[in-house]
């Protein structure tokens, strides 16, 4: 499978491997932009004479700009290995709620100048879908080739 049709096609199936590598792959490029875009933001901002407040509210929007940017190769992977566990892919939505709702809070202090918050019950919610994805996703072998969401694999995993 080539890199354009894993990071952002939703059809076929990989295996854990790729599907680790692929997730660390984007996490870094989404670490790496934000960083310079932080460090760019911030210089650019003390040499016009933009309060550090306020430098911190843009940074919050851009980074979930980034963030919304990351969301659709992470849910091309995601469904890519459902399809290989025999799983509907639209179960790729459920695994992005918990980030969701964390950059949910952010640009809700952000915009509002508080301290971004979310209730416990919601971050046990995140823990559970979490735990379901680590474990069934990332740790359980692939069911094999028959099934109503199966496709030809590409990757051993």
């Amino acid at each position: 499978m080539d890199r354009k049709q894993l990071y952002f096609g939703f059809e076929g199936r990989i295996g854990r491997a790729e599907l680790w590598l692929g997730l660390a792959a984007v996490g870094l490029v989404f670490f790496i932009v934000n960083v310079l875009v932080l460090i760019g933001l911030s210089a650019f901002g003390r040499s016009v004479g933009i309060d550090d407040e306020t430098i911190g509210r843009e940074a919050y929007l851009i980074m979930t700009l980034i963030w919304l940017a990351a969301l659709y190769p992470c849910a091309a992977l995601l469904a890519k290995r459902l399809a290989d566990r025999e799983r509907p892919r639209w179960l790729a939505a459920i695994g992005l709620l918990p980030s969701a709702a964390w950059y949910g809070a952010l640009m809700a202090g952000a915009l509002s100048g508080r301290t971004p918050t979310l209730p416990l019950w919601w971050l046990l919610v995140a823990a559970a879908i979490g735990a379901w994805l680590v474990v069934d996703l990332g740790l359980m072998r692939g069911r094999g080739e028959a099934g109503p969401f199966a496709l030809p694999r590409h990757a051993e995993g």
